[in-house]
């Protein structure tokens, strides 16, 4: 046994002095050439709860829920295999056979007050909770006013809600911790209710929620609590299941799950599974894609029935191809670049083919920020997308960074999709005449069975196998002149039209779809223009690019920043010029690759990971002139030192130099003041001394007692020496003066 143990050490050890001696471990870098990500397993608890007064369920209704998450081929967990195409799985378990049993009424977990069309809070339930909501002032205002708290009793009650369901089931042994971080995958919250409908925003409404933590500053700053409420810390301890901690979970309605019962291809009775992958999807970082701004209005599904977060059907639709590469279950190779003008062919999202949609964007991404996928969606099947309206080609817009637009209008570092501002996607509808409108998913679906569909809303006839307008002028439907159909331009969110055009779309014999596609795609620029900032979740760096030539791939290269670049007027350069191979084969510890990666040119963008080290970007492309890399910025950049700022960068140069020029004035004029204050001293002293000596001679009585009478005196000298030269004025030229001194009087 010892000496297995020895050959252990032995071997560990030179393992590890290997890797440091070819430097693996001295200079590992933070970040590494991007890879699959292995396949992610969550584990969730389901629980059933009902209140003293809830309604009576029948007896299988325990066994025919886990049905429908757990073991149906059309339940929860086949729905996230197959759509996130085998990378994420989940393992749901009931945790209760039997419905928990709560002493409640459910009127203690609905709302006190109604807001009136009158404008006041209405008492109708006693024995529910304050809904609230105050204004800065503490008095009860309009909900939805800017800045509105929302009392704390609401909060305290759905947290006593779940506690309380949660502690019926300690002593039960389950893992719900698959990643052992500790805390619990999912919880699933179904509550029998007594037949009353819960409103938007209220407890028992559909909803993910989190259990707070004591902070009681911070309480008080979320929620209105009144002077005289205590807070109790005994309110916000943590609950827990089998050792693993309960963050976040949902709350669903049994009603819902009830009034969508079928039959699944095995022929066992399930219920509809849309509402519970919804709320999943929240779990995962995934915000809704309708507006909580205008909510019951024709704005309010930009999306709609085409991602399961805009909008739930019967049976559960697909992610957009754009939400699965939000959540790593799709990649580029599943979305190919339209780099020109041509005929494209491409199979339904539900399909086995690889290729799931094509991304556009066009030469002004840098400037619109917007950019358009197109994907094909059938509902032939009998599971995923199968109640959606029809089947064929849609065409949606994407701007990620509207996506990041909180309740007040702010740009904030979480997602909220679609909630808050504008869309962050916008599938186009036929015959939209404004940007948001037609809430029919009917009208998006584009495949060239009827071209002549007649529009309920518009009272016109579309063409469902064309969409889009070359002129860029029109910025909204307008009528073809050729055909007298409404045509639909695909504007950016500002209401520019972006010129493209889908035309000649149809549906092929194997279940594929073609179509032509028209846009303005001519040479972009003469060189590359980059844009390096921080990506709007505030961690990984965003870098978009327009080159010269769409087709192809640009090479992606983060190496740390050291003898690359220098500091200069305010900002790093490029301190010498670098090709692909000099940034590949620097072995320089300081200047390590960082990242790599080939990305398609026609893309325009890609998402940098976060890097802690000092790191300079560069993008290398082919243009006619051959293989060029430019330098796109630094990344977590360093304060530049002082020598930097002295001998890098002209402003700080001249303000150092004004300030030496300052101080040598101040000096020179310091002296000049000295000198000029020394010799009015110097006067001062001798007129001191004469005026010592006369006292010294005649005394100072009789210096003070004949100033005036010497003042006058003189002043009397003063005229008469006048008067003297007066008469020498008098003197012919020949003659001579001589008496003019002794005519002068004495002093």
């Amino acid at each position: 046994m010892k000496k297995i143990l020895l050959k252990a050490v032995i071997f560990a050890f030179s393992l590890l002095a290997t890797l440091y001696l070819n430097g693996s471990l001295s200079s590992m870098p933070s970040i590494v050439y991007a890879q699959d990500k292995a396949v992610i397993n969550k584990e969730y608890g389901i629980i059933v709860a009902e209140f003293s007064d809830s309604k009576t369920i029948s007896n299988d209704f325990c066994t025919n829920l886990e049905n429908t998450y757990a073991n149906s081929p059309q339940g929860v967990k086949s729905y996230f295999l197959q759509a996130s195409l085998g990378k994420y799985s989940v393992n749901p378990s009931l945790l209760s056979a039997e419905t928990i049993k709560l002493n409640k009424e459910q009127s203690y977990y609905e709302p006190k007050y109604y807001y009136s069309l009158a404008n006041e809070y209405v008492l109708i339930n006693p024995n529910g909770y304050d809904n609230r909501f105050f204004d800065e002032e503490n008095l009860p205002c309009n909900p939805s006013k800017s800045g509105a708290k929302q009392h704390i009793d609401r909060l305290l009650r759905e947290q006593e809600l779940v506690k309380d369901i949660i502690s019926c089931i300690k002593g039960e042994r389950f893992s719900l911790d698959f990643d052992e971080n500790g805390k619990v995958d999912g919880l699933h919250l179904v509550i029998v209710g007594n037949g009353k409908a819960a409103f938007w925003g209220d407890i028992l409404w559909e909803h993910r929620g989190y259990l707070s933590v004591y902070n009681e500053k911070k309480l008080k700053q979320d929620y209105y609590c009144p002077d005289d409420y205590t807070l109790s810390a005994l309110s916000f301890l943590p609950s827990y299941i089998d050792g693993a901690v309960v963050e976040n979970y949902a709350i669903l309605s049994a009603d819902t799950f009830l009034s969508a019962p079928m039959l699944d291809s095995n022929e066992n009775k399930i219920y509809s599974i849309t509402t519970a992958v919804h709320e999943m999807m929240h779990d995962l970082g995934l915000a809704d894609y309708y507006s909580y701004q205008t909510k019951g209005t024709a704005e309010e599904e930009p999306v709609g029935e085409f991602d399961i977060m805009g909008g739930t059907l019967l049976r559960p639709q697909m992610p957009l191809v754009y939400t699965c590469q939000k959540l790593d279950w799709m990649t580029e190779e599943n979305v190919l670049p339209i780099e020109k003008s041509g005929t494209y062919t491409i199979n339904p999202v539900t399909n086995d083919s690889k290729v799931k949609a094509y991304k556009l964007v066009l030469n002004d991404y840098n400037k619109t920020g917007e950019y358009f996928m197109i994907e094909a969606r059938s509902n032939d099947g009998n599971f995923i997308d199968a109640d959606l309206q029809g089947s064929g080609i849609i065409v949606y817009r994407i701007n990620e960074k509207n996506g990041y637009i909180g309740a007040n209008g702010e740009i904030t570092n979480t997602c909220y999709g679609n909630m808050y501002g504008d869309d962050e996607v916008y599938v186009f509808r036929l015959g939209s005449t404004a940007l948001s409108d037609v809430r029919s998913g009917s009208y998006a679906l584009l495949n060239g069975s009827d071209n002549a569909l007649y529009h309920y809303q518009t009272k016109t006839r579309v063409d469902n196998s064309t969409i889009g307008n070359s002129d860029k002028s029109a910025d909204k439907s307008v009528i073809d002149q050729s055909t007298g159909y409404l045509t639909t331009s695909l504007c950016y969110g500002n209401g520019t039209n972006s010129g493209i055009v889908l035309s000649q779309i149809g549906k092929n014999a194997d279940g594929s779809y073609s179509f032509r596609v028209d846009f303005d795609d001519g040479v972009r620029i003469d060189g590359a223009e980059t844009d390096l900032r921080k990506h709007y979740n505030g961690k990984e760096t965003l870098l978009t690019w327009a080159i010269p030539t769409r087709s192809g791939a640009v090479t992606i290269t983060v190496v740390g920043a050291k003898n690359y670049v220098r500091y200069k007027n305010g900002e790093y350069v490029l301190s010498k010029k670098v090709t692909l191979s000099d940034l590949q084969a620097d072995s320089d510890s300081d200047n390590k690759v960082l990242y790599s990666a080939k990305i398609k040119a026609s893309y325009s963008q890609t998402v940098i990971p976060q890097t802690r080290e000092f790191a300079a970007v560069f993008l290398t492309y082919d243009n006619a002139e051959g293989t060029q890399t430019v330098f796109c910025g630094v990344i977590n950049p360093e304060t530049p030192s002082f020598r930097e700022y002295l001998f890098g960068t002209t402003k700080w140069l001249a303000l150092i130099i004004g300030i030496i020029a300052f101080f040598a004035l101040v000096v020179v004029a310091v002296i000049v003041y000295i000198v000029i204050k020394e010799k009015r001293k110097t006067v001062v002293d001798t007129d001191e001394d004469i005026n010592n000596s006369l006292q010294e001679k005649f005394g100072k009585e009789y210096w003070l007692q004949n100033v005036d009478e010497n003042v006058d005196e003189n002043d009397e000298n003063v005229g008469e020496n006048a008067e003297n030269v007066d008469e020498n004025d008098t003197c012919d030229e020949d003659d001579i003066c001589d008496d003019s001194v002794e005519d002068t009087p004495e002093n």
